[in-house]
């Protein structure tokens, strides 16, 4: 065996040895999260996603937060203190906040699209979703998930 096709033994051996160990899910506490950008959002969504983090809505979910709302229903929960305040993305131009806004809409679960649509649209100005409302979608955190 040459040391090229030895290097690609490896190297291919390495690979699958990387694919087939699963990432360690973690539960991740959303609260009093503020939002942020909506790139680092769509990014924490696709990464929770793909490790099977658990996310459990705990407290406050603003703006880019509540993209997080798009996780499965199996790989996320609420506690009686979540709330998710929504408005439109701010961007650089009208044009791109309108694109935003698509993008931004589109993630959301239909119970979430509805809910927005039912109250207003996403504007400039926040609307706030209640514990209430989520728990019909979002299942209720166990009490040993919680930390009651």
């Amino acid at each position: 065996m040459t040391l090229l096709s030895l290097r690609s033994l490896l190297a291919a051996i390495i690979c699958v040895i990387t694919i087939s160990v699963p990432a360690q899910s973690e539960i991740i506490a959303v609260r009093d999260d503020n939002g942020g950008v909506l790139l680092d959002y769509a990014i924490k969504l696709a990464t929770y996603r793909e490790n099977g983090d658990q996310i459990q809505f705990t407290g406050r979910c603003d703006s880019a937060c509540t993209l997080l709302l798009a996780m499965p229903q199996e790989q996320s929960c609420l506690t009686k203190n979540a709330y998710f305040r929504f408005h439109a993305p701010f961007g650089i131009s009208p044009k791109h906040e309108k694109i935003a806004v698509a993008l931004l809409y589109n993630k959301y679960p239909a119970w979430v699209r509805d809910w927005i649509d039912d109250n207003g649209g996403l504007t400039k100005n926040f609307i706030t979703m209640d514990f209430d409302y989520a728990k019909k979608f979002v299942k209720i955190c166990p009490l040993t998930m919680a930390g009651f």
